[in-house]
């Protein structure tokens, strides 16, 4: 299972596209605010990213 396969983030929404990926807030009941917990799962999304396949 790759890497992506695995990722689930809670706050955001991303896709690749020709190995261009997007990563986008998903909170709008909550105005999209960035928490500490945000914060700790967009850092993860990204590494999770870069090591993909």
């Amino acid at each position: 299972m790759s890497a992506m396969a695995k990722l689930k983030p809670k706050h955001f929404l991303w896709d690749v596209e020709a190995k261009v990926a997007k990563v986008r807030l998903d909170r709008p009941e909550r105005k999209n605010p960035l928490t500490f917990d945000s914060y700790a799962e967009l850092r993860d999304t990204f590494r999770d990213l870069v090591y993909a396949d």
